[in-house]
C-alpha cells in the first residue's frame, strides 16, 4: 500500500467513524423523543382518571383536564430537553 493509499483509506475510516457517530446520535435523540411522548401520553391519561378532588389539589378543573387529554402536541419545555447540553 502506497502512502497515499494509506492516507485515503485513514480518511474514509475518520469520515465513516463520524458518519457513524452522527447517526448513533440521531436514533438516540429519536427513542428520547418517543420515551417523552410516551410519558406525556401517559401523564395526560392520569388525568382522565383523577377526580375532581385529586384535580382541584393541582390546580384544574375537569373541562381543563379534558382539553389536556385531548392535546396531541409535545410542550416545547419537554422537547427542549431533548437536546440540552448539545452545542
Amino acid at each position: 500500500m502506497t502512502a497515499y493509499t494509506e492516507k485515503c483509506s485513514r480518511s474514509m475510516q475518520t469520515e465513516t467513524a463520524g458518519i457513524l457517530e452522527t447517526a448513533r446520535d440521531l436514533f438516540l435523540d429519536w427513542v428520547k423523543n418517543l420515551q417523552i411522548k410516551a410519558a406525556i401520553r401517559a401523564e395526560r391519561r392520569q388525568l382522565l382518571e383523577m377526580n375532581d378532588a385529586q384535580l382541584k389539589d393541582i390546580g384544574l378543573s375537569r373541562e381543563q383536564a379534558l382539553a389536556e387529554a385531548a392535546r396531541n402536541d409535545l410542550p416545547q419545555h419537554r422537547m427542549s430537553a431533548l437536546f440540552r447540553g448539545r452545542g
